[in-house]
């Protein structure tokens, strides 16, 4: 068993806080500035996703209504005959 278990069994409930059972209550340890690592300039979101956006945006509209158009055609055709 080790120090962690050990504490752990040991503590009651009224005697128990976060560096009782081992937790790190230093905020600055855990999110340390300096050894964060950024992703690289493609997996980041940028002015070039956004425009990727609206003109996918863009060309689905435009495709829904060209597939509208051919659907209402093949309709009436369909209604003619």
């Amino acid at each position: 068993m080790d120090e962690f278990e050990e504490r752990a069994i040991s503590s009651t409930p009224s005697s128990m806080n976060a560096s009782s059972v081992g937790f790190v209550t230093d905020a600055s340890s855990i999110f340390d500035l300096e050894t964060e690592q950024t992703l690289s300039i493609d997996m980041q979101f940028n002015d070039g996703h956004k425009l990727a956006i609206v003109m996918y945006s863009l060309l689905m509209v435009a495709s829904a209504i060209g597939n509208m158009s051919v659907l209402n055609a093949i309709f009436r055709q369909v209604t003619i005959t």
